[in-house]
């Protein structure tokens, strides 16, 4: 199955180059719990580079869920999630900056996404 994303540059570029290895998604109406949790090893995320339309194909390895962001990064590593090098601390609050976020997260906890660039 495929699924289909749209990401700002900076994580795009940084899944293309293999660096991020954790998507990260929240609940919302347009990607409910449903669709995280019929994702299966060997699916496929199309994700398209918001300021150019480029896409980007992914094949999907695992998905794990998570109470809030500490304990996805202390579970799939602050490397393998960010799209930039930053403190932990950084990395706590950087997920509340992303719009309904922070409330999301309350409410529905975090999904980790693990892929690899095709």
């Amino acid at each position: 199955m495929n699924y289909y994303f749209d990401l700002n540059d900076m994580p795009f570029e940084a899944i293309k180059n293999g660096k991020k290895k954790i998507e990260t998604r929240i609940q919302t109406n347009d990607h409910p719990k449903s669709e995280f949790e019929g994702m299966k090893e060997e699916d496929q995320i199309i994700f398209t580079k918001e300021s150019t339309g480029e896409k980007m194909k992914a094949r999907i390895l695992g998905v794990r869920h998570y109470e809030d962001i500490a304990s996805l990064l202390d579970n799939e590593g602050q490397e393998n999630v960010m799209s930039y090098d930053t403190t932990r601390e950084k990395a706590l609050v950087s997920w509340n900056t992303l719009t309904g976020y922070e409330d999301g997260i309350k409410k529905f906890g975090i999904w980790a996404i693990e892929i690899r660039p095709l």
